[in-house]
């Protein structure tokens, strides 16, 4: 189990999409990326202040799908470790 934490020098700009879907603009200043988060990512970054531990985050997005947390731990754990590349987050 590890407990994540956004990164340093993170900033984020949540916006409702044309369709009102949850979009997050992210960025890790000053050089960047910029990031957009849509649909199942966007869950996740939202669900990341609410969620002491990878467990805990697999089972609230499982919980907002409406599915089992084995159906959506492998996808989680993918875009956990795509945010921890760009550092957007940090894993411990």
């Amino acid at each position: 189990m590890s407990f994540v934490h956004k990164g340093d020098n993170v900033v984020e700009i949540e916006r409702q999409g044309a369709r009102g879907e949850l979009l997050f603009y992210v960025a890790v200043l000053p050089d960047g990326p910029l990031v957009v988060l849509e649909d199942a990512s966007a869950m996740i970054w939202l669900r990341l202040s609410e969620a002491p531990s990878e467990d805990d985050l697999v089972a609230a997005i499982a919980e907002d799908f409406e599915l089992a947390p084995e159906d959506v731990a492998e996808g989680v754990h993918a875009a956990l470790a795509s945010f921890s590349e760009i550092g957007l987050i940090q894993l411990d």
